[in-house]
């Protein structure tokens, strides 16, 4: 088999791949962040295959750079594309510099795409190897996008160190440590078929395509396995949730809150923008959420609490707490839920 047919195969699985698994993804719950993330990202390389796929069959070299320009569309965004789903992941807070980050990865991605259209820029010219075109990177893309994508991967990748390193559960911290090997296999491998060796003049059959998708393979593997790391509302219905008359507050392993009902949101007297997210210390006014907490919780399945809740108005409020564990299907312990309210003299 030629370099020529390797490449078809190649490009032509991962276009199947990609958009097969970004469909599944949304078919499981078309509502989840994480879910629709990666369902975004699966189709932007599942349309960089087809555009890699139609450069192949080009004729002419215009033919193929127009092409190679479209499918700039996907690559160009790549770090765009991880970024939201490591932080849904990871739960990253949206507050402070991290509310502007993946704002920040867009906008460097759509001035390189714009780039990808002035000639010289990002590509000067298209190069007719054994496997089809290839493009040959202008200074643009030496000078700006690798060191953007590299940069930005690295930066994903501690994130994914951190966040594996205080995972208060065995879960957590081997998902964080499923989707970091991913990171590293498109940023090592592709980095230097597409990137290192063009930069130096040396072409090689370009694997950054087939490799993205052997990492969102491993994301999707990690999902499945781990249950996409966060807590799902599939434990509890959402209609439930809303109808209970006692706030009800779910939070992760690390005290993360990730669910909170009218009741609770009224009890502490704030949006729910300025809950969910948050660590649940910072609504506590002495009392901690520590590893006394959970070894209470754990050995006795539920836990009364009595509590001064910190109210945004500055005021405290006394309350009575139940905290339950909360275990996915396998068993394996995901958060805790917290059913209180306020208490009465």
């Amino acid at each position: 088999m030629g370099q020529y047919h390797l490449h078809i195969i190649l490009v032509l699985l991962s276009f199947i791949a990609n958009l097969g698994l970004g469909s599944v993804a949304l078919t499981i719950d078309h509502r989840h962040r994480l879910n629709r993330s990666f369902a975004l990202l699966t189709f932007a390389l599942a349309f960089w295959a087809l555009m890699k796929l139609i450069i192949v069959f080009s004729s002419t070299d215009e033919g193929a750079l127009i092409f190679t320009r479209i499918g700039g569309l996907a690559w160009c965004f790549l770090p765009a594309l991880y970024m939201p789903i490591v932080y849904a992941l990871i739960r990253k807070p949206a507050t402070g510099i991290h509310r502007y980050v993946p704002w920040a990865f867009a906008a460097v991605s759509s001035g390189l795409f714009v780039c990808m259209w002035i000639p010289g820029l990002m590509i000067t010219d298209m190069r007719l190897e054994r496997w089809g075109y290839t493009d040959m990177p202008g200074w643009v893309f030496s000078l700006v996008f690798q060191p953007y994508l590299i940069g930005s991967f690295v930066y994903m990748i501690v994130e994914l160190v951190l966040f594996s390193a205080r995972a208060g559960s065995r879960d957590q911290r081997m998902t964080g440590l499923l989707v970091l090997v991913g990171l590293l296999i498109p940023l090592v491998g592709g980095g230097i078929t597409n990137m290192v060796l063009p930069s130096l003049d040396i072409y090689v059959f370009e694997m950054a395509l087939p490799l993205s998708t052997v990492n969102v393979l491993i994301i999707a593997y990690a999902g499945t396995r781990y249950r996409l790391l966060s807590i799902r509302v599939d434990y509890v219905s959402r209609e439930i949730i809303a109808s209970i008359d006692e706030a009800l507050v779910v939070i992760d392993v690390d005290g993360r809150v990730g669910i909170a009902n009218p009741a609770a949101l009224e009890l502490l007297g704030r949006e729910r923008s300025g809950v969910v997210g948050e660590h649940i210390n910072d609504f506590l006014e002495g009392q901690r959420f520590d590893d006394d907490f959970k070894k209470n919780v754990g050995a006795k399945k539920s836990h009364s609490w009595r509590i001064t809740l910190a109210r945004e108005a500055g005021e405290g409020i006394e309350a009575e707490v139940k905290a339950s564990e909360l275990r996915n299907d396998r068993g394996a312990l995901v958060g805790y839920v917290l059913v209180g309210k306020k208490r009465t003299a």
